[in-house]
C-alpha cells in the first residue's frame, strides 16, 4: 500500500524487480492511495513488471478526527497540487465535497477562493450530474467556503501558541496520536478524554496552571479515600476508581508533553514570536534580517524554522529586494548544503520566496512619468493592504488576556487572525458583503444569493474546506468563533499541517 506518486511507485517496482530475479513466479498486489494514475500504470509497464503486479486503488473518504473536524489525511496534497502543479488528485477532493453534499444537502451559498477551488468545483458539478444529487430534504449548510492553502500562507508559517498547535509543532500529530521522544510515551489526543478536551485549544501559558489544579483535585480525592469506611471504599472502588486511574494517567501524559514542549521550544518562543509579529506588522526589518542571519550562522535552529522566517518575511513585504534575497539564499545554502538549491525554486513557484522588481527594471519597463507614478501606487504592499481591509492584525495586542481571550488572534498570541476565520466572522455578521469578497480576492466565485431565510435555527452551520491542509491554529480559532457567534462550524482539510510540514513539502 503506497501513496499515488511516481517516486514511491518506483521504489516498490525496484524491489519487485529484485524479487523477480530470485523467484520468477512471484506475484504482487499493489494498492495505490487514493487512486490509480495512468502515469504509475505506464511506469509499471515500462519497468517490465506488469504481468507480475495486480494494481488496486483505495479511496477512503473523509475521516473524523474530532468533533466538527474531518480530514482526507492525504499529507502530500499540497506538494502534489501547489508545488508540482499536478492536478491528478483533484477528483478525490471533489468526491469528498460531493459526499458532504449528499449528507448535509446543497449549501445555500458556496464561496470558492483560489484557482484550485474553482477547478474542484467544476469536477463536483460533473459528479452531481453523473453520480447523483442530494434529495433536497436537508439543507443544513448556510455557507460553504472552499479555499486554497495559498490564500493564507501566514497561518502555517507563524508559530501558534495553542496547546495542540505546539504539540503538532514539536512532536507532529499523526492521525490524532503523538509520541514524546526520549520518554517513548505515545498517546491519543481524544476529545472524549476529559483532560485533553479542556486544554486542547487553550493558550499554552494557561495549560500548566490548569493541569496543576486538576492534579491538586486528584490529590484531594485520594486523601479523602484514605478516611473512608468499608462500605464507602467498596462503592468508591466500583464507581470512581477507574476514572481516577485514567485521570491520573492522562495528567501524567500531558504534564510530560508540556515539559517536553517547554524544553524544545521554550527558550526561543518569546523572541521568535516577537520577530514574527514584527514581520507581520512590517516593522524593524533590519533587526528581523539580522535575527534570521544569526540563526543561520549559529545553526541552532532546524532548517525548516529558518525557511519559515525567510518565507514569512518575503510574504509580508511583497518580496525581498535583490540583495536580501541573494544574501539569505547563499547563507542558507552554505550553512545547510547546496542540495537545497531547488527548494528556493519551489518556494518561488508558489510565491513564498520572491524578489521585488528593482527601480531600474521598473523604469525600463514603464514609459512616462504618469506610468511610473501609477506603478509606485500599485506596488503598495498587498499583504498589508489585505490585513488592514479584513482587520487581521488587532490593535489591542498588548491588552489581550491569553488566559481569557476575547478575540481569535489569541491563537497567535494576539498578533494575527487567520484569514479564513476572519472571513467567516465578517460574512456571518454581515460586515463583509459577497460583492466585496469578489473584489478583494482575484480568484473568487460565489454561488447562491443571500436572503432573509438564509440563517435559521435548523440552518446555522458553516462548512470550511481547506485544499492543501488546515492548521490547528485555524481549528482553534474556529472553535472560539463558534462560541462567539453561536454557530456550528464544520472544518474539513485534505490534511492537518503546520509550518514545518508545509516547508518539508517544498524540499
Amino acid at each position: 500500500m503506497i501513496p499515488s506518486d511516481l517516486i514511491s511507485a518506483k521504489h516498490v517496482i525496484d524491489q519487485i524487480n529484485a524479487q523477480i530475479q530470485l523467484e520468477s513466479r512471484s506475484a504482487f498486489n499493489l494498492i495505490l492511495v487514493p487512486r490509480k494514475l495512468d502515469s504509475i500504470m505506464k511506469l509499471i509497464e515500462e519497468e517490465g513488471v506488469y504481468e507480475y503486479v495486480q494494481v488496486y486503488s483505495l479511496s477512503y473518504g473523509l475521516i473524523r478526527l474530532d468533533k466538527f473536524l474531518l480530514s482526507l489525511e492525504l499529507p502530500k496534497i499540497f506538494q502534489t497540487v501547489f508545488v508540482q502543479n499536478n492536478l491528478s488528485l483533484l477528483p478525490v477532493i471533489a468526491r469528498s465535497l460531493w459526499s458532504t453534499q449528499l449528507v448535509f444537502g446543497t449549501p445555500t451559498i458556496t464561496i470558492h477562493l483560489g484557482r484550485i477551488a474553482k477547478k474542484v468545483d467544476q469536477i463536483v458539478h460533473e459528479f452531481l450530474e453523473n453520480l447523483g444529487r442530494p434529495d433536497g430534504k436537508s439543507q443544513d449548510i448556510s455557507y460553504c467556503i472552499i479555499l486554497d492553502r495559498d490564500i493564507d500562507y501566514a497561518s502555517p508559517l507563524l508559530t501558534s501558541g495553542t496547546y495542540t498547535s505546539l504539540l503538532d509543532e514539536v512532536f507532529g500529530i499523526k492521525s490524532g496520536t503523538i509520541t514524546v521522544p526520549d520518554t517513548k510515551i505515545s498517546f491519543s489526543l481524544c476529545s472524549q478524554e476529559e483532560t485533553f478536551s479542556q486544554i486542547k485549544y487553550r493558550h499554552f501559558c494557561d495549560v500548566s496552571s490548569h493541569l496543576s489544579s486538576k492534579a491538586k483535585r486528584l490529590q484531594e480525592e485520594y486523601a479523602k479515600s484514605q478516611n473512608m469506611g468499608l462500605q464507602e471504599m467498596k462503592a468508591y472502588i466500583s464507581q470512581n476508581l477507574g476514572n481516577v486511574r485514567s485521570m491520573k494517567q492522562s495528567l501524567g501524559h500531558h504534564v510530560t508533553a508540556c515539559e517536553a514542549v517547554s524544553q524544545k521550544i521554550g527558550a526561543r518562543f518569546v523572541k521568535q514570536h516577537e520577530i514574527e509579529q514584527n514581520i507581520i506588522a512590517g516593522r524593524d526589518k533590519r533587526e528581523t534580517t539580522q535575527y534570521i542571519e544569526n540563526q543561520i550562522a549559529l545553526a541552532e535552529e532546524d532548517k525548516l524554522i529558518v525557511l519559515r522566517l525567510i518565507c514569512l518575511l518575503s510574504l509580508a513585504q511583497e518580496g525581498l529586494n535583490a540583495e536580501e534575497a541573494k544574501s539569505l539564499k547563499m547563507q542558507f545554502l552554505q550553512a545547510y548544503g547546496y542540495q537545497y538549491l531547488t527548494v528556493f525554486h519551489n518556494l518561488e513557484q508558489i510565491g513564498l520566496f520572491t524578489e521585488q522588481p528593482s527601480l531600474m527594471n521598473v523604469m525600463a519597463a514603464e514609459s512616462g512619468i504618469a506610468n511610473r507614478l501609477t506603478h509606485v501606487v500599485a506596488r503598495k504592499n498587498a499583504f498589508q493592504t489585505l490585513c488592514q481591509r479584513l482587520g487581521l492584525i488587532p490593535s489591542f495586542m498588548e491588552n489581550l488576556d491569553l488566559k481569557n481571550p476575547t478575540d481569535m488572534s489569541y491563537v497567535f498570541s494576539g498578533g494575527y487572525i487567520p484569514i479564513a476565520c476572519q472571513l467567516v466572522n465578517l460574512i456571518w455578521k454581515k460586515e463583509l458583503s459577497l460583492d466585496d469578497l469578489t473584489k478583494i480576492f482575484p480568484h473568487c466565485t460565489v454561488k447562491g444569493k443571500e436572503n432573509q431565510n438564509l440563517v435559521t435555527p435548523m440552518r446555522n452551520k458553516i462548512m470550511v474546506y481547506f485544499i492543501g491542509g488546515v492548521t490547528y491554529a485555524e481549528i482553534a480559532a474556529f472553535q472560539f468563533l463558534e462560541t462567539l457567534l453561536n454557530v456550528q462550524i464544520l472544518v474539513i482539510g485534505t490534511s492537518v499541517i503546520n509550518g514545518n510540514t508545509l516547508m518539508d513539502q517544498c524540499i
